[in-house]
């Protein structure tokens, strides 16, 4: 099954026809693909959804999300048979615990440090001239640190640090000349492997989303995110221990390899709408803003696609699984802990 990305602007729209999804420019039929080969339909800017087509996709449970001309996200499509009141109050219970809900967000963070050290230890160990020990060293105390913590407040600031060091020993590992990366920027991002990142994980962070959907979870209370102000907090608590094997690594991949140039990326000097970023609160100058354009995005979602299917032990099942299996089976298993029929949350682990 495919993903099926929509972004040329324009008269475009996306309409059904005879079982399949058609995406027209006017009059002009520019594809079409059966509706069972799609398992996700993204749509970009004023591409139109007609009233078939929505019909179609929700009788398939085809994953349709929205996002702006420069791939910030605005929402998605959500069917009614998408949750299940008794797995939510079980969630709520044990959420509003502070105690378990302290437990669960350490074993997620201590994860998200691990996830981050090893793409490091790669680097170290594939090219030794890119490799950062301080910043190694420090992750390494930090994910002890994880141990000790007596409440949340301080768990972020363990986490948030940890980003930092990460972040710092990451910009070490990029070895294009076409590109500088000195640290992690976002909302908006202001150079090209800044719009990767938060490119890739917007899309990382709809798919969690999807899967904590389909799982009768709440995505908007969580145990590490706060709840609130729109933020998907459950999904982002999950995304955590993803991010450096989904879209650090790709992203990674993607500008060592040259497969993007500094013109596949635009700068749009303020066109961009005020929408709220579900990672971060605060409003910066749009004006300086980078962002993937139509060249360089479709790269960069085949080259997660290609991520998310390579194979990696599944934390409960002990065997090899595709990454997009791995991803939609946690909230499922974060829906057993809720229930009571598991004692621990298993975080993925990178190796």
């Amino acid at each position: 099954m495919a993903l099926l990305a929509v972004q040329e602007q324009g008269y475009t729209s996306v309409t059904a026809k005879g079982g399949a999804l058609v995406v027209r420019r006017g009059a002009k039929e520019i594809i079409s693909r059966p509706v069972h080969e799609v398992h996700e339909l993204q749509l970009y800017g004023a591409v139109e959804l007609t009233a078939a087509a929505r019909w179609l996709v929700l009788d398939r449970r085809i994953d349709t999300i929205f996002l702006t001309r420069y791939g910030q996200y605005r929402g998605r499509l959500v069917g009614r048979d998408t949750s299940n009141g008794q797995r939510r109050a079980a969630q709520y219970q044990f959420l509003l615990d502070s105690s378990l809900a302290l437990e669960l967000a350490k074993q997620l963070v201590r994860s998200k440090l691990k996830n981050q050290r090893f793409l490091l230890q790669r680097v170290r160990r594939d090219h030794p001239d890119r490799a950062s020990p301080r910043s190694l060293v420090a992750l390494r105390s930090l994910i002890r640190r994880v141990d000790e913590v007596q409440n949340l407040d301080v768990l972020r600031g363990v986490e948030g640090f940890g980003a930092v060091m990460y972040f710092r020993g990451l910009s070490k590992a990029f070895a294009n000349p076409s590109f500088a990366f000195v640290h992690r920027n976002r909302r908006p991002p202001r150079d090209p492997i800044n719009a990767c990142l938060s490119f890739g994980y917007t899309i990382l962070l709809t798919r969690v989303e999807s899967a904590v959907w389909a799982a009768g979870l709440d995505p908007y209370l969580g145990a590490l995110h706060e709840a609130g102000r729109g933020k998907p907090a459950l999904a982002l608590d999950l995304m955590e221990e993803l991010r450096p094997v989904v879209v650090d690594r790709t992203v990674l991949r993607l500008i060592n390899r040259r497969q993007l140039n500094p013109a596949d990326f635009v700068n749009p000097e303020g066109e961009l709408s005020q929408i709220a970023d579900p990672e971060q609160e605060d409003e910066k100058d749009q004006s300086v803003a980078v962002h993937l354009g139509p060249v360089g995005r479709p790269i960069l979602l085949r080259e997660l696609g290609r991520t998310w299917r390579s194979r990696h032990v599944d934390p409960v099942r002990q065997v090899k699984h595709t990454l997009r299996a791995i991803a939609d089976h946690q909230p499922q298993q974060l829906g057993a802990l809720f229930e009571g029929r598991r004692s621990m949350y298993e975080p993925f682990r990178w190796r």
